[in-house]
Order: C-alpha cells, then structure tokens, then sequence
C-alpha cells in the first residue's frame, strides 16, 4: 500500500496522525490464527485451498446475493470452526453437503459440522448469503475498508481486514488460497478483478465475469471493482501480459500514468526474480481514496493517481507483487517487510531509469524526515523533535493502532539500503531473490529474512536488526553523509 498523503502532509505541517482501530475481541471462545496485533483474525485449525465466489449486484443499489464455495484442509481434528465475516444475512450454510449449525458474533461466524473433521481431511462449506455490504471505516486511510458502493460504482480495498465485509473468510495472511471470482452485473459494466480473466458470458440484460486467480493469494487482496471501464491490454517487452482498466472519462491517461509499466516489472523481475503471477495490471477507482493498493496481479489507484508524476507509486504497488503478495507476512507485526522493500523498490526504479543522484537524493530526503533533521529545519525545537520521533515508533514492532506508520515505509526503506551498503550490491540483490524466491506464494518473518541475509553474507547481522528494527534511535549512514541531529 502506498499512502500518498504521508509527504504531502510532512510539508504541510510536519505531522502525521494515521491510528489504526483494532477488532474487539469476540466474545466466542476462538483461537485466531496467533497473530500479534490481530489476534481474532483467522482460525489456525485449517488452511483454506480455494475460493470460489458467486455474486450478483444490480449497481443502481448497494446490495448483494452471493454464494461463497470453500474447500479448506483440516490442520488440527475440529468439532467446530469459525470464519471471519461480518453483518451480512445468511441464507443457508453446509458443510461437506450437509446442513450445519452456526452463530455469529461480531464479525465471528462460528460453524458446527454435522460430522467431526479429522486432522488431514478436504471439507467443503458452502453459504448463501444477501444484504446490503457494510465497509468499515479505517482512519489510518481515511477510507472506507472493504466492499465501497458509490454512484453506481464499486471497489473493494480490504487490508488489513475488510474480505469479510463481503465473503465469508479466513482473514489472516497466514492463509493463502486460490480464487475463482464469477461476478454478474448489469450489460454494460465492466468487473476488474484479480488473476486472467477466463469467462465473459451475456444473458439476459446481464454479463457475468469469470476471473481465476490460480496463484495462492491472501483474503485481503482479493478485489472486485465495477464500472464502466475501458480495458488496455498489452504486454512487457518480456511478454508478461498486462490489461488496465480506467473509468472512460480517463480512457486517454493509460500511456502517460502507466506506460512505463512494462518497463518497470521487467527491471524489478531482473534484480527480484522472475514475476510470479499470469498477468500483471491496475483498475483505476474514479474516487480520491489518498492511498493505492497492491490487489494481486491488478494493483488499485484512485483517481489523483493522474495529477502529477505518479511513477513513484505505480513503481510501488508492482513492487509488492513480489513482496507483500508472493512473499506475504506470517504476522501483521512484520509489516515493514511489505511496505519498506515496495518503497525501496522506488529508489531502486529511480536509480535504474534517473542515476545513482537521483536515488540518493530521494534517500537523504527519507533519512532526514525519519531522524528528525528535517523538522530541526522547520525550526522545531529539540523537545518537540524528541516527540516527533518518539511517535514513529519501532519499525520492527508497529501496533494495531498505527499499522501504516511512515517508519514501516521509509525505515524500512533505508533499512535496506543500509544492508545493501553493508554486505556489497552483489551480496544484497543475492539476498533479495534468495528471499523472494524461498517464500514465493507463501508466507515470511523478519527473522527469515535476516536468517537468508545472514547465510549469504557470512556476517552476524543481530546489531544491525535491532539497530534499524528494534531502536528508536536511528543509525548513521556514514558513506552517504548522513547523521541525526545532535538533540539536547
């Protein structure tokens, strides 16, 4: 995710409110899926193989009827389970082709199959389900999370939690699936959503788009937007297709915003590896959202992604198709693994395309906003600069509240590039498709990562993880000139 306020609001005033508003915890006795800022999302007693979702929209009002299919592997033997889903009516549920019980609490559905599941068995659970989908609103955005109805349009922007405002899931990162998406709407719209898009069949006034999703995929990335959109297909000078859908008003923006897509992916897919999905693209949402996210295979911008350059952030979001979507995190806690490779992937977008100058300016301009240089220059005094820094926090440890803090973006950012310095280019792009390619379509901690840093470098990196991760004071980085200010 790339949060396109952070700078804009550092120049305005040097000051940046993003708190994050936990799930209360329900009143079932659940396991959760262990998370440490999360703890109520997901269940830990089966993995999730597929997702076949089946919803229909009539788009002159926000409802829904849908029919959610999920095969699941049983990890644990269970007498009950729950899924993550909230508000929306249910109108019959099975497992395994057979009528089972359930209750909900909250966002909590817990269900009871008429057969106990052992450990090691496939079960299936169907539910039908209707309403009016309920997004929740995330300050840390300033947006709606999850399922967004607005003038006959719809966009579904989902972390960390918001799939289970409109399909019933288990809503961790832990668990990846497949994912078929048939979604009918009225003839005339348009559905974009993740993965190729296999089936489009017209009937009676209505069109239903069939979208496969054949690489596993984490619930919140799943994405459906609706509008009439004009579709741009093509491909990279490497042949990795690419199809962008934007709302018709902007059908001549798709050269100047993403022409240079096909060149970016086959640049990050030379220094991360090869790009581990189908296709590749984005879907335009004709709102102005202040944020875009990575939604897998089909990265979501709003519409001020066509005023000013915005390469920085279509360089971004194709970033973490390696890492936050391929790669993706075992705890929300590590989210810096997300969001500081996809923004040092800008830097390293702009040293391939604008010189070494340019990235190093674009470091020093990070460094100075995380140390605090930068409001020594706006004439804070040391007292309020101490609390400036204080409010960023640990990288390596963000709260519920402040999941999308500037630090996990740019620390983390500069975290890499002070590894890169550290163990030499070759050793560090070595590390990186190491990383990359060892948790392709699954799931990392920090410690994984720093555990491949540390075998291919030979170095003993635990100083260097607690420094930049772990301390509130940030370190130096000599061979660039860069220091924190001397603070009484």
């Amino acid at each position: 995710m790339k949060l396109l306020r952070i700078f804009l609001v550092f120049i305005a005033s040097l000051f940046i409110a993003i708190p994050m508003i936990a799930q209360e915890t329900p009143a079932l006795d659940l396991s959760g899926a262990g998370d440490s800022l999360y703890p109520d999302l997901g269940n830990s007693g089966y993995d999730v193989q597929h997702y076949t979702i089946r919803l229909q929209t009539p788009m002159n009002e926000n409802t829904i009827t849908a029919e959610a299919v999920i095969t699941a592997l049983a990890t644990a033997d269970l007498e009950q389970f729950n899924l993550d889903f909230s508000r929306l009516n249910i109108d019959s549920l099975s497992v395994n082709g057979e009528a089972a019980e359930f209750s909900r609490s909250g966002s909590e559905l817990m269900i009871l199959p008429p057969q106990p599941l052992a450990e090691g068995d496939t079960f299936e659970v169907v539910i039908a389900y209707h309403g009016t989908p309920s997004s929740s609103v995330n300050p840390s955005l300033g947006a709606a999370l999850g399922w967004n109805y607005a003038s006959r349009i719809v966009y579904v922007v989902s972390e960390p939690d918001g799939a289970q405002t409109w399909f019933p899931a288990n809503d961790h990162p832990s668990d990846k699936a497949t994912f078929t998406l048939e979604i009918t709407v009225p003839e005339g719209f348009v559905v974009a959503a993740n993965g190729v898009l296999e089936e489009t069949v017209t009937r009676d006034g209505q069109t239903t788009f069939r979208w496969e999703m054949r690489q596993p995929m984490a619930a919140y990335l799943a994405t459906v937007n609706i509008d009439r959109y004009i579709e741009f297909s093509g491909e990279s000078p490497d042949g990795v297709p690419i199809r962008n859908y934007l709302p018709a008003r902007y059908e001549n923006f798709n050269d100047r915003v993403f022409g240079l897509q096909g060149e970016m992916l086959d640049y990050f897919a030379s220094i991360f590896g090869e790009y581990p999905f189908d296709v590749y693209g984005a879907v335009v949402v004709d709102q102005s959202l202040g944020f875009a996210l990575e939604t897998q295979t089909i990265s979501l911008f709003d519409n001020t992604i066509f005023v000013g350059d915005s390469e920085n952030v279509v360089a971004h979001e194709l970033a973490h198709q390696w890492f936050g979507d391929s790669v993706s995190l075992s705890d929300w806690s590590d989210i810096w693994l997300n969001e500081g490779f996809a923004s040092y992937a800008e830097w390293l977008w702009l040293e391939y395309s604008r010189g070494v100058q340019s990235r190093d300016a674009a470091i020093a301009d990070a460094y100075d906003f995380m140390s605090g240089r930068a409001f020594q220059e706006f004439g804070y005094s040391d007292r309020e600069i101490r609390a400036e820094l204080a409010y960023f926090g640990l990288t390596g440890e963000p709260n519920a509240n402040d999941l999308f803090n500037a630090a996990v973006y740019y620390r983390g950012g500069l975290t890499l590039h002070a590894l890169r310095l550290t163990v030499g280019d070759e050793t560090f792009f070595e590390i990186i498709r190491a990383y990359a390619d060892q948790y392709r379509y699954g799931n990392a901690t920090t410690d994984d990562f720093f555990a491949i840093a540390e075998e291919m470098s030979g170095l003993n990196l635990g100083k260097f993880k607690q420094d930049w991760l772990y301390s509130l004071a940030i370190p130096p980085i000599p061979s660039m000139g860069l220091f924190p200010p001397n603070l009484d």
